[in-house]
């Protein structure tokens, strides 16, 4: 028999193993980056006196939790909706998942910043010398919605490259 044989119950083992420890280093990876980021928004928001007042304070867990109820909405469409049929369909669904989840946070994000946060708030300046730093409730909505745009596009363009669309394209010039 073959080393690489499938019919070697080693092998399926094996590949079986490597799954599952590249799917749980990856989920590990995420879901730390995840709760560093929350927790980062955290001790910033807990810089600032108006932000640690009230639902101010609970602004940064309440887009993250809002982000991941759109996400369960976001799997419905993949699901139920645009079903996987056969392989091609797949980079197609992700896409649109990609698209679906930020046209749906979109709204949620200024819902959710304009129900918790005031419309002008400082933090702190550690320098004695300088005045505190002055933000505005529309300059968050701006710099959330920036990041979210950002990341389908670096999705979008990551996929391009990853692909072989790019030869296409490079085969234009």
């Amino acid at each position: 028999m073959d080393e690489d044989s499938p019919d070697n119950p080693g092998v399926i083992a094996d590949n079986v193993g490597d799954n599952v420890g590249d799917i749980a280093g990856m989920g590990s990876d995420l879901f730390g980056s995840f709760a560093e980021s929350s927790c980062a928004a955290l001790l910033v928001s807990g810089t600032s006196t108006e932000l640690i007042q009230g639902a101010n304070f609970y602004f940064p867990l309440l887009i993250t939790a809002a982000g991941i109820l759109v996400c369960i909405v976001t799997s419905f469409f993949a699901t139920d909706i645009m079903k996987v049929t056969d392989e091609k369909k797949i980079e197609s669904t992700l896409q649109y998942q990609l698209i679906i989840s930020s046209l749906l946070l979109t709204p949620v994000i200024i819902i959710v910043s304009k129900y918790c946060l005031p419309n002008e708030f400082s933090f702190q300046s550690w320098d004695v010398n300088k005045p505190d730093f002055v933000c505005y409730s529309w300059g968050a909505i701006v710099c959330l919605l920036c990041g979210l745009w950002a990341g389908l596009l670096i999705g979008f363009v990551t996929d391009f490259f990853t692909s072989n669309k790019h030869k296409y394209f490079i085969n234009l010039f």
